[in-house]
């Protein structure tokens, strides 16, 4: 809405400069030129660390994160990680994973978990059973890489259970890990919005690295992962429909 001349309403808390209040059309237009003034219907966007939507040219290099805090998004591995237009659930391109020795990695302060509620999700992409893929981890190196999500002679696995359900192949997949408590069954894994498994999971998560796409450097996800996102909230508390209430599209 409009006051006076500007704009009144809540932009995200998201940093100093952009917070809610009175805005005036300057303000409202040199956020717009930056592509900080991010309008979204998600009513958690005020809660997401980390969205990678891996826009791009074919076999490109460069990766964006799409969420509040803008982060630089790290290129590792020998192999690489490269933008394609051959797979993708959202846009134009995804993610494509070479399987070994590729993935990347975001870091900032507020990446750290901690003890609090949270929601890791994405939709993956697999052509071809593998033996060993890393989809998400928290460190900084493979002596202390923290393994959340994989998938292990085909079968995913969450922190803390093993050989859930077996890895869809040669169709997307939306796959979320979701913590709405430390307490028995509080955290939960969604296949396509379907609860598959629920444990507990107490762990205080402190590190403050997410690397997509492995568990160690060689063992990397062999195949493509669109929209990786993070948000500390537990977005779903039940059963779910992953087209229309993921807020990804």
């Amino acid at each position: 809405m409009t006051r006076e001349g500007g704009f009144m309403g809540s932009q995200p808390l998201w940093d100093g400069a952009n917070r809610p209040g009175n805005w005036s059309v300057l303000d409202v237009y040199n956020r717009q030129r930056r592509n900080l003034w991010i309008q979204s219907s998600d009513p958690f966007i005020n809660n997401v660390v980390c969205d990678l939507r891996f826009e791009g040219l074919n076999n490109g290099t460069v990766f964006a994160d799409s969420g509040p805090l803008l982060l630089p998004v790290s290129r590792l591995g020998t192999t690489g990680v490269v933008t394609s237009t051959t797979q993708s659930k959202y846009g134009s391109a995804s993610g494509l994973f070479p399987g070994t020795n590729g993935y990347l990695s975001v870091t900032h302060p507020n990446l750290a978990l901690g003890t609090g509620n949270f929601t890791i999700e994405m939709w993956l992409f697999a052509a071809t059973s593998r033996s060993n893929n890393g989809i998400i981890s928290l460190g900084t190196s493979d002596s202390i890489f923290t393994v959340i999500l994989s998938a292990i002679s085909n079968y995913l696995r969450v922190a803390g259970s093993s050989n859930i359900a077996s890895v869809p192949l040669n169709s997307w997949f939306h796959l979320a890990y979701v913590r709405e408590g430390t307490g028995t069954s509080q955290a939960k894994l969604y296949l396509n919005g379907t609860l598959i498994n629920q444990a507990i999971n107490s762990t205080n998560y402190l590190q403050t690295f997410y690397n997509i796409g492995v568990y160690s450097s060689s063992l990397c996800w062999g195949g493509n992962i669109d929209n990786f996102r993070v948000t500390k909230v537990a977005r779903y508390l039940t059963n779910f429909n992953p087209e229309t209430d993921t807020y990804m599209e």
